[in-house]
């Protein structure tokens, strides 16, 4: 006679609780092989161990039991290869995603670490290429309530595009000493596709300076860079790029990003 096994011994086998394979066999997952009549107690066999350990994987692999039961009940070797095959081609794409989501995850790591606080940033002559942009313009300047849902929007857009981690762009205006929100945006390296309008970046030789402290401090990090400007205009235009790291630090939350500020094309002002 083939042996059976307690539901106490199944579930110490593989380290589960009694009550979860009470639940599958409520839910018609796993029906056990055999049932006392006369103390309901629960027996399964043999064949059962790989079935059950069939359902862990599928459960380790985020199947939902609802999956699970679909799985349970196809009538046919067709229609379980059907089922499983769609369901590796999802577990794929997950993979994909994941993989992506752990390169930009490194990167930022790899960035963090290069960053030391303590270093005095200095002003740096660059050629940017050409590049574009999904931008939103501010109504109410400097307004933070329409700032955080533009950013709540942008976040939106670049979902909906997968973008996973958008690098933000913020055009500003150097007015009266203060700086001015003109626009705030979200850099698109890949127009492919693309669902929104997108707007040209120009490129050229531009200043570019690192701001990697509190907020507060902003202001302080434009006017080192405003000094290495020989033209001054009235209204000087910057832009700022940033992702959404941020950094608690001693007296406040700041962040990293960098101002670019554009000069002549000979890379004289």
């Amino acid at each position: 006679m083939e042996k059976r096994f307690k539901i106490s011994e199944l579930a110490k086998i593989f380290g589960i609780s009694k009550q979860t394979l009470i639940y599958y066999h409520k839910k018609g997952v796993l029906i056990p092989d055999y049932i006392d009549p006369v103390n309901s107690y629960r027996y399964y066999s043999n064949t059962q161990i790989w079935d059950l350990m069939f359902i862990l994987t599928l459960k380790e692999a985020e199947f939902s039991l609802r999956d699970i039961q679909k799985y349970s009940e196809s009538k046919s070797v067709n229609e379980s290869v059907d089922f499983l095959e769609k369901k590796i081609s999802s577990i794929e794409r997950k993979i994909e995603k994941l993989r992506k989501a752990k390169s930009e995850i490194d990167k930022k790591i790899l960035s963090l670490k290069e960053i030391d606080l303590d270093k005095d940033e200095t002003v740096e002559n660059i050629k940017k290429y050409k590049s574009y942009w999904y931008k939103i313009g501010l109504k109410n300047k400097n307004d933070d309530k329409e700032m955080a849902k533009i950013y709540e929007k942008l976040r939106e857009i670049a979902k909906k595009n997968k973008i996973l981690f958008p690098v933000y762009i913020t055009k500003t205006k150097w007015v009266n000493k203060r700086i001015v929100i003109e626009e705030i945006g979200i850099l698109v390296e890949n127009r492919k596709g693309f669902s929104e309008k997108l707007e040209v970046l120009e490129g050229g030789n531009f200043l570019k300076l690192k701001h990697k402290a509190e907020y507060d401090n902003l202001e302080k990090t434009y006017l080192k860079l405003i000094e290495k400007i020989e033209n001054k205009e009235k209204e000087l235009i910057f832009y700022e790029f940033c992702s959404e790291v941020l950094l608690p630090l001693e007296k406040g939350i700041g962040g990293i990003l960098e101002i670019f500020y554009k000069i002549g094309r000979s890379g004289k002002e």
